[in-house]
């Protein structure tokens, strides 16, 4: 077992709610917290980051394909790391910014995997890329509670998700 975790990196998670929220109260935590980032975006992570819905059934809620919500997630979530630091970039650490987004949601595929593994080793600005995203996750996650946070079983159920994000055309 030991020998298994030896070779496994470690990484900070990115913070979950612990109960389904209205998509309405998600959508305007992140317009507030990023107001400049497009309307899709903020939907996409209102409804992945916030809602915990699966990239499938967000993109479909959306009206996207999968590949078109992908792209969304990571320039909605490099926006929100941009919250807490600006970081240079280009060439090969924007493909690594997407591939990062989507280990986020357990969407890298096992090629993507080994080429953000081999390119993390070799690049501490991707590793503080990640370390800041999940900060600034985490945040996100800790102010939506601050302001909706239930008070108990039923006020879980009365924030159940009375109305869908859908966009308007």
């Amino acid at each position: 077992m030991l020998a298994l975790m030896e070779g496994t990196p470690l990484r900070s998670l990115p913070t979950r709610l612990p109960s389904p929220v209205n998509p309405v109260h998600a959508l305007a935590q992140v317009e507030a917290t990023l107001p400049d980032l497009g309307s899709q975006a903020q939907r996409a992570l209102a409804l992945v980051d916030l809602g915990g819905r699966p990239r499938d059934e967000a993109a479909t809620e959306l009206g996207l394909p999968e590949a078109e919500l992908s792209k969304l997630l990571a320039g909605g979530r490099k926006a929100l790391r941009r919250t807490l630091e600006a970081l240079p970039s280009g060439g090969w650490c924007e493909r690594a910014e997407r591939l990062i987004s989507d280990r986020l949601d357990g969407a890298l595929t096992p090629s993507g995997r080994a080429r953000l593994d081999a390119h993390m080793r070799s690049c501490e600005r991707c590793a503080t890329h990640e370390r800041k995203l999940v900060q600034a996750h985490g945040a996100l996650v800790e102010s939506f509670l601050a302001e909706h946070a239930p008070a108990g079983p039923r006020a879980v159920a009365a924030a159940a998700p009375a109305a869908e994000l859908r966009v308007v055309g």
